[in-house]
């Protein structure tokens, strides 16, 4: 990951980085917390805080989001709210994947949900319903914003899925990144 941050740093156009980031990804052994993290990954790195959320959503368009989600922080704002296509497949994994997660973490985690295809609403808000992990639907757009406080993080199952799900191979706690700097 520090290679593909070194060779970044050669190219002075935010686009010609955005290029190359999405060129080189798939060569990172790192994949995982060194690239994806928020706070501290290179694709974070690429420009300017106020630009990453424009450089985050075209390397989304162009390696789906499951290949761009920092799964461990998945709760940061603003990289936390949600609009995903069921229709695509990338997406659904997501929304299963998320969905899983609010079961596993205790509070209340998806908030803000509607699903575009919902026929009956209480009070207005849709509630994202529990049988999505096993049987999640093939059309509409779910929105919704996951939540977690970080007492209730389970950061060892969020390490296990984004390892065994997401095919990371470095898969980093925020204490873990911490030691790994000192």
């Amino acid at each position: 990951a520090e290679e593909l941050e070194r060779i970044l740093l050669h190219f002075p156009e935010l686009q010609q980085r955005v290029e190359v980031a999405h060129a080189l990804a798939g060569r990172c052994v790192e994949f995982g917390t060194p690239l994806l993290d928020v706070n501290t990954g290179v694709f974070c790195k690429l420009s300017p805080s106020s630009v990453y959320p424009f450089v985050r959503a075209a390397l989304v368009e162009r390696m789906g989001i499951l290949s761009v989600i920092d799964y461990m922080h998945v709760q940061h704002d603003p990289y936390n709210r949600f609009e995903l296509n069921l229709a695509l497949s990338d997406e659904r994994i997501l929304v299963v994947l998320l969905t899983k997660l609010a079961q596993e973490e205790d509070g209340i985690n998806l908030v803000n949900c509607s699903y575009s295809e919902a026929r009956l609403t209480i009070h207005g808000e849709y509630t994202i319903p529990g049988t999505w992990v096993t049987s999640c639907p093939r059309v509409g757009v779910a929105y919704f914003t996951f939540l977690s406080e970080d007492r209730y993080v389970e950061w060892e199952y969020r390490k296990q899925v984004a390892t065994e799900e997401l095919g990371w191979v470095v898969a980093l706690t925020d204490g873990e990144q911490n030691e790994e700097a000192e």
